[in-house]
């Protein structure tokens, strides 16, 4: 078996293979429902790689501020560092043949053409989720901490504005999310679950992809 990266994403009771389609952000209401502009996403869904065809809804998740996010369609939001690894949105997970260790992992958000090019048009957020646990409290240890702010958990946002580059993932993270040994971790498996949510900053519709580098030795 060679190297593979492969994208899946969560139901809520089913982890979705993201293999020939993609996912979908939308406003409140439901599936197609536009995103008003600088509002962020109210839905999320399985969709096709144009994001017009329905596919079973995915667990939401709506950025509220630098370090929270609401899980679902209500609620004032929680902290980034209580969302269970079961909870996140996305999985990004690498495999290889024979055990191995991962470093220098990161992800970028791009515009589906050049990896090194933002998304246009669609302020993008994301967050490396790493809380084994099944609930949400107490809370996770959390993914490397954005620069800007030394010692918080904050979303990671790419924006006309503010790109930051791409955002660092944990190393080796193992099938947990964050093995025990941490960085040291050798296996043939190792899961990113990934926190992301949008909001377009003009009318609409918006494309962009995830783009996930790492070295493994």
């Amino acid at each position: 078996m060679a190297a593979a990266i492969t994208w899946y994403a969560y139901d809520g009771s089913t982890l979705q293979t993201l293999t020939g389609s993609g996912v979908g952000f939308y406003g409140d209401a439901a599936f197609g429902d536009s995103i008003n502009v600088s509002e962020w996403n109210g839905r999320t869904f399985r969709t096709n790689s144009s994001g017009t065809t329905e596919g079973p809804e995915l667990w939401n998740h709506k950025y509220v501020n630098p370090t929270g996010v609401v899980l679902g369609q209500t609620g004032v939001g929680i902290l980034l560092k209580q969302i269970p690894n079961s909870q996140a949105l996305l999985n990004a997970r690498f495999t290889y043949d024979t055990a191995v260790r991962v470093q220098n992992a990161s992800i970028r958000a791009y515009d589906r053409v050049t990896s090194t090019s933002m998304p246009s048009g669609v302020t993008v957020a994301m967050y490396n989720v790493v809380h084994t646990g099944t609930s949400q409290t107490p809370d996770g240890s959390g993914g490397p901490s954005q620069p800007l702010t030394s010692g918080q958990h904050r979303w990671w946002i790419w924006d006309a504005v503010n790109s930051t580059g791409a955002m660092p993932l944990v190393d080796s993270p193992g099938t947990s999310g964050l093995s025990p040994s941490g960085s040291n971790t050798t296996d043939i498996r190792h899961d990113w679950y990934i926190s992301t949510s949008c909001s377009p900053n003009s009318i609409g519709a918006k494309l962009f992809g995830a783009f996930l580098t790492l070295e493994y030795l």
